[in-house]
This record gives structure tokens, C-alpha cells and sequence, in this order.
């Protein structure tokens, strides 16, 4: 709609700027540099694998992803999904790196760390928080706050450093500190409204494909935005302004149905762990294969993720996953969610537990001979 401000991250649209001044509206360039992301991905996949686990765990990890058939899908669409995954996988591969002592410059790793944090959040803005997330873990490791002063300020001034020629525009531009996006108000008034909490419950495909594509990302938001700018003067609002009318939106409604709120959040949460499409919105030829790709992947590397959990060598590498998984499923409930989220954040890490699993199956196999005991 015209009269959004600048709701989208700029990472993607950045991305793919600079592809057009070579190459203008060249959608196969795209794709194809997709492609080489996706290997990337993959490789940085490896090496995660191998600091945690073991070069084995690290292939298979590699291959499960790059042969799942949704990440091959996601490179035909023109979405943030591979520019995110490669810099979320960067982070953490420096983040580990860091911790194993497998550098020997650790302030630099560090810096790595925090820039390449930066560029996911301006590719999706939820990825912050593994800011606090890191903070958390690094005092778990220590029990000392004062020996994680020193790396939780280079991750801090590097992530900022990155961040700041963004919000330099955004002061610029608007004459107040916008750190990364002003979308938060609008986002948390379509993920938190009766048509929203229809969509999630209805069984009716015909009323979901307008709920989803009709119902509240245009008819209602057009109503509403009239409503705003009958009332506030919207259209002269500066972007932060606007994004408060959003949220103030959304609480009449989260106010006045406490209850549906609540049914809301669990369905949200709900619609984020479930390992199949949504049988409402998806032939089902497509909603059984997912189930049947995804749903073995989400209960091997979740049992993978345990026993690695319960491993004193593994444990405090797996925990800052595990600590990440949580706050996925935790933004999710308050903002909208799309299972397609979730593989992007969590399952494409999800794959490393699965291949430490069949590893751990397979030793175990042939330790008892093939015996079940």
C-alpha cells in the first residue's frame, strides 16, 4: 500500500539493488545467486556441525539441507529466507568459534560475530534477540559478570557499528532514532485481531485464503488506516507515531477479548511447531509430503538436541540453540507466524542434532551387533 512507510527491512531490498544496477528486473540472476547463498549456507551448516560434533555430523547436516526439498523451493522466490539463513548460520558458527577457543584471535571472531548478527537483523529484525541470548549464555559458562564485560562490549560496538549507517539514514531522514524497522506496531496489530485469530482456527479453505490474503492485509487494514487518519492526522505522522496507532490497535482488541487472546497466542505457537502445511490452505498431496519430510526431522533433532543437552562435552554449545529455539517460539507468539518460519530459523539448525542422532544410532548399532536390547 502507498501510504506504508518504510515497514521492510533493509536487507533484501539492499541485496537485491545491487543485482539490478548490473542486471535490471533480472529475476534468474537472482535465483541463481540464491543457489551459491544456499551452498554457503550449507558449507557454514558443515562447520557448525563439525565444532560442535564432528566432521560426520557436519556433511550430513550439510546434505540434509541441501536436498530438503523446501530450501531448494526457496530459492526460486524472491524472499529474505537465504540471505537471512546464511548470515543467522554465520553468527553462530563465530559465536561457537569463539567459545571453543577455535581462533586465535577472539576479539576479531567476535567482530564477525556481532556484524554478521547485525546483517540478519536488517534481513529479519526478530534475530536481535540473540543479543540478550548471547549475554545469558556467556554467563552461564562463567557464573562471573565481570569476565563477560569484555567480549559482550566487542559484540555490542560491532553489531552497532554495522547497524549504525541504517539508523543514520532513519535520524536523517526522519528526525528520530529508528533502530532497524517501523513495522513492530503494524505486524503485532495483524498477528493479534479477530481476523487473525479466524484464520487460525477456521477450516473453511475459502475463508482462509481471504482472512489470510484479504480479510485483514487489506480490506481491514485499509478501514482501519481511515479510521487512524480521520482521527490522528495519520499520513502526517512521523514513523514512529504511526507504528504507536498500530499497537494501540491491537491492545483494544488483546483488552476487550482476554480469552480469545490467550487461544490466539497457543494456536500461534501451534501453527509455529507444526511439522506439516496447513491442511485448510494446501492440497493434500502437499500437506502428507511435508508431513512426512518434516515431522521425523522436528522429533530426531529435538531428541538429538536432548541427548546433546545431557552430554557434559556438548552441553553448552547445544544450550545457546536450545536458549535461541525458545525465543522463536516466544516472538512468534506475540507477532505472526508462518510454519515456513520456522525452518528457516530453527529447523536448518535442527539439522545438526538430526545427523548427531543417526550417529549416535549407528555406533550404538553396531556396538550391540545389531542387536535391539
Amino acid at each position: 500500500l502507498s501510504w506504508q512507510p518504510y515497514f521492510r527491512s533493509p536487507g533484501y531490498p539492499l541485496f537485491l539493488s545491487i543485482i539490478y544496477l548490473f542486471s535490471p528486473q533480472n529475476f534468474i540472476l537472482v535465483k541463481f545467486i540464491h543457489i551459491i547463498i544456499s551452498i554457503f549456507t550449507a558449507y557454514t551448516l558443515f562447520k557448525i556441525g563439525k565444532l560442535i560434533f564432528s566432521e560426520k555430523v557436519g556433511v550430513l547436516a550439510a546434505l540434509i539441507f541441501t536436498f530438503h526439498p523446501y530450501a531448494i523451493k526457496l530459492c526460486l522466490h524472491l524472499q529474505t529466507a537465504h540471505l537471512f539463513m546464511l548470515f543467522s548460520s554465520l553468527s553462530f558458527y563465530f559465536l561457537l568459534k569463539y567459545n571453543l577457543n577455535e581462533s586465535k584471535n577472539k576479539v576479531s571472531t567476535l567482530i564477525f560475530t556481532g556484524t554478521f548478527i547485525a546483517l540478519a537483523t536488517l534481513t529479519r529484525p526478530n534475530f536481535v534477540l540473540l543479543l540478550p541470548i548471547v549475554v545469558i549464555w556467556l554467563y552461564l559458562k562463567d557464573r562471573r559478570a565481570y569476565e563477560i564485560l569484555k567480549p559482550c562490549f566487542v559484540l555490542f560496538f560491532s553489531f552497532s557499528l554495522t547497524l549504525s549507517p541504517w539508523v543514520i539514514r532513519n535520524y536523517i531522514k526522519y528526525d528520530e532514532f529508528i533502530w532497524c524497522v517501523a513495522i513492530g506496531g503494524y505486524t503485532f496489530w495483524v498477528a493479534n485481531s479477530a481476523e487473525q485469530h479466524e484464520a487460525l482456527t477456521t477450516d473453511s479453505q475459502e475463508r482462509y485464503l481471504y482472512l489470510d490474503r484479504g480479510g485483514v492485509f487489506v480490506d481491514k487494514t485499509i478501514q482501519v488506516y481511515k479510521k487512524l487518519e480521520k482521527d490522528f492526522n495519520y499520513s502526517k505522522l512521523s514513523p514512529k507515531a504511526q507504528e504507536g496507532l498500530w499497537y494501540q490497535e491491537a491492545f483494544v482488541y488483546i483488552k476487550n477479548n482476554p480469552r480469545d487472546y490467550m487461544e490466539l497466542v497457543a494456536y500461534k505457537i501451534l501453527n509455529y511447531l507444526r511439522p506439516w502445511l496447513k491442511p485448510w490452505a494446501y492440497p493434500t498431496k502437499y500437506v502428507l509430503a511435508s508431513g512426512v519430510i518434516n515431522t521425523p526431522i522436528l522429533i530426531l533433532g529435538l531428541t538429538g538436541l536432548i541427548i546433546a543437552l545431557r552430554s557434559f562435552e556438548h552441553r553448552h554449545n547445544s544450550l545457546l540453540l536450545l536458549l535461541f529455539f525458545l525465543s522463536c517460539i516466544f516472538t512468534h507468539s506475540i507477532f505472526t507466524t508462518q510454519t515456513r518460519y520456522r525452518f528457516i530459523e530453527v529447523d536448518i539448525f535442527l539439522f545438526i542434532f538430526v545427523s548427531h542422532l543417526i550417529f549416535i544410532l549407528r555406533q550404538s548399532w553396531k556396538n550391540t551387533g545389531g542387536r535391539v536390547n
